[in-house]
């Protein structure tokens, strides 16, 4: 209940929220904020935007946090140093004075360093920070020894870094609302399939493609690949990762992006520059490969059917539990248990320790979503069937001692729940439904002709889901159950997996192999700033034009670097260059609050006019120098599909032949 009452004091302070400004205030200045970031080390993350005024330490602005965002939290002094944070919203230390080598849950405190751009661990205590010369304090929930920084930035605050969001499996983002979307651009990444969400963090955006599946050979001719992509859309990385069809959503934790590829591999990638780190052979069933989370510092993830494993940040096996069912979907992380929803019926309350089975309840049909962990509940979705057709299903709370306490029977529900500011929601064939925390169904939004595909993404006020019809649709349901407004996607193209959001973006992914990017209309903060532009060669002058740049607060500044140590400023500029070569150009932008983007291209001078750069809301497909599209396959993968195309037609016309006869 908890969760809920914290949601609405979230959606509160959200409205309010501004861009840190540094230094003391004055009459003609506005007041000045130090932003305050409680990170939960789940995936749960809340913002505070707190007035500082002269004299007020690291503490004041703490006390002042907690007691915008409703949080309950405890503190000891401890001469003559300052004050020791002990206890947030039941998050709690466990340091352990007869055992001072066993691992540990502490509150940790970072500084937001502008120099380095970067969160700083700091020794000192929380009293010792100053709030008018710092923009941004942090306290992480953490297991020690582990130290690695939140991945929220003051910058890039409301980071997706899973498949439901967050370890929880909340599959919300409470502080957004808005009357609608707008398409900014699509991104055709020309690798077969994206049937998982878009994952992102600190500016970056990271998609799963499962690579060209040739349907007549049942046969995938390229492999599968991760890209990473500015927020502009433009390409930075790619990474071949395994192959098969890719139904597992990456996960972004620690400055890694880690991959559980269909082939029963799990990859680490530099979130920077996609350099392996390492990789770890998971064992699988075609079905039983699912998304990573964190829980004490492990990533958790499916192994062979039945199997739940712990794999270190070094890419070693930690542990592994046998789980009494298979299983399809991802766990839910809550404190010290693994919540896992059997094919049998069952959920499973795992020890996140490893230890093996802590409890487990019969739901009966197949628990077919994810776990949803709330403050004193799991929600779960389950099917159930008869001669494996889905004949029923719903919606069921269990306390965290193993008790059902409520079933909302709907209809056959494939997807997981999502928590809203009242209570979860959920999609089914006959649906989307909202039911209370006490159980109660509130309403069911029908939403035929078309039909529901993937999982809910709730909001302030509404949820959103992905329809397909004659084509797909981004459809939004008030909290009266009544449809807000509702986007055709276009151009028309089958998606299967949930919407994402972050930075004042949704983000969708098709099956055809795009990915879209929309801006929220009447959100009640600044998209910060996305650098972005095009150019035009002719012979060795180049054109560049920085108005494809949006976001940021006030005017943008336009500076370039052309790569030959030569630089300009301004919004369009023209350039020529001594050598028709290849030059790295660099556009960084700075709105007025001082927050900055900068975005690198690759320059080549190959022709005597060439253009290069999508228009607004069109569709980019030049961001990187040799992106993987049809043209670019090998002469063995283009001799496979044309051989299998002949293949093809010759059987067709000797059935054929075959029927006349």
């Amino acid at each position: 209940m908890g969760l809920i009452k914290r949601a609405v004091a979230t959606i509160l302070i959200t409205s309010m929220m501004v861009l840190c400004i540094s230094g003391p205030a004055t009459a003609a200045e506005e007041p000045s904020t130090c932003a305050f970031l409680i990170d939960f080390g789940n995936g749960r993350i809340l913002w505070a935007d707190v007035p500082v005024t002269e004299g007020m330490t690291g503490f004041d602005v703490y006390e002042n946090a907690t007691a915008m965002l409703g949080l309950a939290e405890s503190s000891s002094y401890q001469m003559p140093n300052g004050h020791y944070i002990t206890s947030i919203d039941g998050y709690t230390g466990t340091y352990n004075y007869s055992c001072p080598v066993c691992p540990y849950d502490i509150w940790r405190l970072l500084k937001w360093s502008d120099e380095v751009d970067e969160w700083t661990w700091t020794s000192s205590m929380i009293d010792d920070v100053d709030p008018l010369a710092t923009k941004a304090i942090a306290l992480m929930y953490t297991r020690y020894p582990y130290m690695g920084p939140p991945t929220a930035t003051p910058q890039h605050r409301d980071p997706w870094i899973s498949e439901r969001h967050d370890f929880l499996n909340s599959g919300s983002a409470l502080s957004y609302n808005a009357t609608g979307v707008e398409m900014k651009w699509r991104l055709d990444l020309g690798n077969g399939a994206i049937d998982v969400p878009v994952i992102s963090g600190a500016g970056r955006l990271y998609a799963l493609s499962s690579g060209v599946h040739v349907s007549v050979m049942d046969t995938y001719v390229t492999s599968s690949k991760l890209f990473c992509f500015a927020q502009s859309g433009d390409v930075l990385w790619q990474v071949e990762v395994g192959k098969g069809h890719q139904d597992a959503a990456p996960l972004l934790w620690d400055g890694t992006v880690y991959v559980h590829s269909a082939d029963g591999v799990l990859y680490a990638l530099d979130a920077e520059n996609g350099n392996l780190k390492w990789t770890y052979c998971t064992g699988k069933t075609d079905d039983n490969v699912t998304s990573p989370i964190v829980c004490d510092n492990l990533i958790i993830i499916s192994g062979n059917p039945g199997e739940l494993l712990a794999v270190t940040r070094s890419g070693s096996l930690y542990w592994s539990m046998n789980v009494p069912s298979t299983f399809a979907s991802s766990p839910a992380a809550f404190k010290d248990l693994l919540l896992v929803g059997g094919k049998n019926g069952n959920l499973y309350a795992m020890a996140s320790n490893g230890s093996g089975e802590v409890w487990n309840v019969t739901i009966g049909g197949t628990i077919t979503g994810s776990p949803v962990a709330l403050d004193d509940r799991v929600v779960i979705t389950y099917t159930n069937y008869t001669d494996s057709i889905p004949t029923g299903g719903g919606m069921a709370a269990v306390s965290y001692d193993g008790a059902l306490i409520w079933e909302a029977p709907t209809a056959p529900t494939p997807g997981s729940a999502a928590v809203t500011p009242d209570g979860v929601v959920s999609v089914s064939s006959h649906g989307m439904t909202s039911v209370s925390l006490d159980g109660q169904p509130q309403w069911t939004a029908p939403l035929d002709p078309s039909v529901p595909i993937g999982s809910p993404l709730a909001m302030n006020g509404m949820t959103l889901v992905v329809t397909t019809g004659d084509s797909g649709r981004l459809v939004a349901v008030n909290s009266h159950g009544f449809v807000e407004w509702e986007e055709v996607i276009e151009p028309s193209q089958i998606i299967t997996s949930s919407p994402s959001i972050s930075d004042n973006m949704l983000y969708l992914t098709s099956s055809e192999g795009s990915v879209y990017a929309f801006f929220f209309e009447d959100l009640q903060w600044i998209v910060p700033p996305v650098s972005s532009f095009a150019y035009t060669v002719n012979g060795t002058t180049v054109h560049f034009d920085g108005s494809l740049s949006y976001g940021g607060e006030g005017g943008l500044t336009y500076n370039w670097s052309f790569g030959d140590g030569q630089m300009a400023s301004g919004m369009n500029v023209d350039h020529t260059y001594e050598n028709a070569t290849a030059h790295k150009v660099t556009l960084v932008i700075t709105d007025s609050a001082g927050l900055r983007s900068e975005l690198t291209k690759m320059v080549v001078l190959r022709g005597p006019t060439q253009d290069s750069g999508p228009e607004p809301g069109g569709t980019i497909d030049d961001t990187d120098p040799s992106p993987v599209t049809l043209s670019g396959w090998t002469m063995w993968g283009a001799g496979i599909i044309a051989l299998a195309v002949i293949l093809a037609l010759t059987l067709g016309i000797r059935r054929a032949k075959e029927r006349k006869r």
